[in-house]
Order: C-alpha cells, then sequence, then structure tokens
C-alpha cells in the first residue's frame, strides 16, 4: 500500500476546497507524517455534498482498486449502528463489497469535533467570545446537528471574528485543533485515526 486516498464531504468552488485541503491536512498531521516515514502517500479529495462525496468515492474504487479508498461524511443524525449500516440505512447508498473500516463518520457534523475543543475556539475567536454557550456534553457526538450550529453562533457572535461562518472559518478552526482532545470525547474521529495507524502499522482492510 503505498496511498490512501480519504474522501471528505465538504468544500464548495476549488478555493474553498483547498482551504478545506489545508485544515484537515493539519488536524491529520501526525498520520500525515507517520505515513510519509513509511513511504505512504494520504491524499485528501473534498467533492463537495456528501452524495457526490459518495459517487465520487465509489468511482474511485473502481478506477483504482490497489489503493485504500476511505470515506468520511457527517452522519446527519444519531448513529446506533456500525458506520457502513448507517449510511446504507440512512442514504441508501450501495456499499457491498466496501468493508465497514473504508466508511466514517463526522457525528453528527463535522463542527461536532470542534466542540471538543473549546479552549482552541477561545483562542480563536478571541475577544467576546462564549465559552459558557457551548453545550458541556462530554460525548460530543450526543449533541444533535442543531445543538452544534446553534450553539457555535451563540457562542461567537459577539466575538472579535463575528459569528461562526462554515467557509472561512472552519478550516483554520480545524488546524488549531487539539487531535487527542477531540479523539477522547468523539470516537468516530478515534475511529478514523485507528483505522489509518493500524494501515500504517501493516494491518488488511
Amino acid at each position: 500500500m503505498r496511498e490512501i486516498w480519504l474522501h471528505v464531504e465538504g468544500g464548495g468552488n476549488s478555493t474553498q476546497k483547498e482551504r478545506l485541503r489545508q485544515g484537515f491536512g493539519a488536524f491529520l498531521g501526525t498520520l500525515q507524517d507517520r505515513a510519509r516515514a513509511r513511504g505512504v502517500r494520504i491524499r485528501l479529495t473534498f467533492w463537495g455534498p456528501r452524495s457526490e462525496t459518495y459517487v465520487a468515492f465509489a468511482r474511485s474504487l473502481r478506477q483504482n482498486p490497489a489503493i485504500l479508498h476511505l470515506l468520511l461524511v457527517d452522519s446527519e443524525g444519531p448513529v446506533s449502528s456500525a458506520p457502513r449500516h448507517h449510511l446504507a440505512a440512512s442514504d441508501a447508498w450501495e456499499l457491498a463489497g466496501i468493508s465497514d473500516d473504508q466508511c466514517h463518520l463526522m457525528v453528527e457534523v463535522m463542527e461536532s469535533w470542534f466542540l471538543a475543543d473549546p479552549e482552541a475556539l477561545a483562542a480563536f475567536y478571541g475577544q467576546g467570545f462564549a465559552v459558557n454557550a457551548l453545550p458541556k456534553t462530554r460525548d460530543v457526538e450526543q449533541i444533535a446537528k442543531a445543538t452544534v450550529m446553534s450553539s457555535l453562533a451563540r457562542a461567537t457572535r459577539d466575538s472579535q471574528k463575528r459569528e461562526y461562518h462554515k467557509t472561512h472559518h472552519a478550516p483554520l478552526i480545524l488546524a488549531r485543533l487539539d487531535v487527542g482532545k477531540v479523539r477522547g470525547r468523539a470516537q468516530h474521529c478515534d475511529r478514523l485515526f485507528a483505522t489509518i495507524e493500524q494501515q500504517l502499522a501493516g494491518g488488511t482492510t
């Protein structure tokens, strides 16, 4: 295995996708370093909406079967089953022949990861950031998407950078997150890291 392709939901135009690639690249920095040391390339690709991400993932599987392909999308709701089963049920995607280790979720949404590191948010938004507006729930994957987004809006509204803006702020926040904190409070994020770590250590999918 010389390459791992991570197909990620998100981004709009080419500039937005490149900014997300940089943000995710920084967040996955420890994995990137480990991969390079082993002569493996982790390629991050962003495809916009979740449906287009799935189509691109499936197409890449057919066209490049020797490469390890991983899918990463928002769960968009509570998760009570394995990621592959969740996606087959929620989106009716055809995932036969794809292992569960190839399917990964941001539960319930990417911004849930941000709530796992309020210190990073406070440092980014500066004066006026209202940390008390964020939910105190330890497991951020138990916080509904609507609550994640509304609490972020309330916490940032009067900050130096103003209210949270997905396109402008998300890549910069991703680059600041403490990976250990996020992995400790979001088990599906931990699962993504663990899957890639296993592959780099010589595991199989």
